[in-house]
């Protein structure tokens, strides 16, 4: 009767363990994302002019940098609780906390000055010239194109001179 009854335990905590592996299996894929469902890698921008950028995921990893420039573009790379490892334009990496980024999208003009279009072509007429490092907003983004805030004018600009949107992806 005891064999019987340790038998019956063992097959109960068997199960359970089967159960609880299969739950794992299928929560294990989100955790290691980060969870926030995002995709990762993505372009994100800063939320302040004071954002610390770490060399680890917490505030017990020393700050390598200070990043001084609201709404500059970054690539989120990785994400670990609420700590997102960033790169910066000039390459440079670090974690950052989740609340300092922003999902507005911001582009960065490169690698020289750019003529800005009333259209999205080539034959449109110019309507400013700008440098590059400008910050302008996006607006949405087209296969080769983005139409922009930038200074004072909304305008197109080819995507491929410009830092924070990807080759293929389309923003409306």
């Amino acid at each position: 009767m005891f064999k019987l009854i340790t038998m019956i335990k063992l097959f109960k905590i068997a199960c359970f363990a089967f159960m609880l592996s299969m739950v794992a299996s299928v929560i294990a894929p989100a955790l290691a994302a980060g969870g926030s469902g995002l995709a990762v890698p993505r372009f994100v921008t800063l939320t302040s002019n004071e954002v610390n950028l770490r060399t680890g995921p917490g505030l017990k990893y020393p700050i390598e940098w200070v990043l001084v420039r609201e709404d500059m573009p970054v690539e989120v790379t990785r994400e670990f609780d609420t700590w997102r490892e960033i790169k910066t334009i000039d390459g440079d990496t670090g974690w950052v906390h989740g609340s300092m980024l922003s999902g507005k999208r911001f582009v960065v003009i490169t690698p020289y000055t750019q003529k800005v279009y009333k259209k999205a072509s080539l034959d449109s007429r110019p309507l400013a010239q700008v440098e590059p490092g400008v910050i302008a907003e996006v607006n949405e983004c087209s296969e080769n194109w983005c139409y922009l805030d930038v200074l004072t004018y909304d305008g197109w600009l080819e995507k491929t001179s410009l830092w924070g949107v990807y080759d293929h992806e389309i923003i409306e």
